[in-house]
């Protein structure tokens, strides 16, 4: 009986034991689906944003592609390659198993602030072509009366043909600025109205 009763005891304190074992193994379970669910959300969270990336790209393209300007500065077409290429590298990494979450977040945040640029870079490249353009017409009516203006004017229209829009309109104002002072602010306001 003795015997009997140490084997029960013994056995019990397995089954203690085991069902202690069971009971982290299923919270660690838990855990494990837990984290893959958090994994699954972020991931396709990640690819949502990704899809918006490309979303503002072709925006941000269809815009320039729309102002039919002359040519596109080199610095604004590398800025368009490297955004598309953090875009691909997210991708990337999104495709690689095991997945590495905070790689992909670390190269989502990339590609974001890649993609905002070129967003902001569109903005003021459409905008500096568009009061480029409207400065040196404007001062076309000094041409003939003023040299310097002529002078001024035909290097910021070189200027324009090579694409570099910020210098051709600060050469352009500059030039209009000294024979006519506040044209440049009636020309912005000129445009601001147009565009309301």
């Amino acid at each position: 009986i003795y015997e009997r009763e140490t084997a029960y005891t013994v056995l019990k304190e397995d089954i203690v034991e085991l069902e202690s074992k069971l009971d982290e193994l299923k919270d660690l379970q838990k855990e494990f689906e837990e984290n893959l669910n958090t994994l699954r959300k972020d991931e396709l969270e990640s690819r949502e944003t990704i899809r918006k990336l490309h979303q503002s790209m072709a925006e941000s393209l269809r815009i320039i592609k729309g102002s039919n300007l002359p040519g596109l500065p080199t610095s604004y077409e590398l800025m368009v390659i490297q955004a598309k290429e953090s875009i691909e590298e997210v991708k990337e990494k999104l495709e690689e198993k095991p997945l590495n979450m905070n790689a992909v977040m670390h190269h989502l945040d990339i590609a974001s602030i890649a993609v905002s640029r070129v967003q902001e870079a569109t903005v003021e490249l459409t905008e500096q072509v568009m009061m480029a353009e409207k400065v040196i017409q404007y001062g076309n009516r000094y041409r003939s009366k003023f040299p310097s203006v002529a002078i001024a004017l035909t290097e910021a229209e070189k200027q324009f043909r090579n694409y570099q829009y910020q210098d051709a309109l600060e050469h352009a104002a500059e030039a209009i600025e000294k024979v006519e002072p506040g044209s440049l602010k009636k020309i912005q306001e000129y445009l601001e109205h147009s565009n309301v």
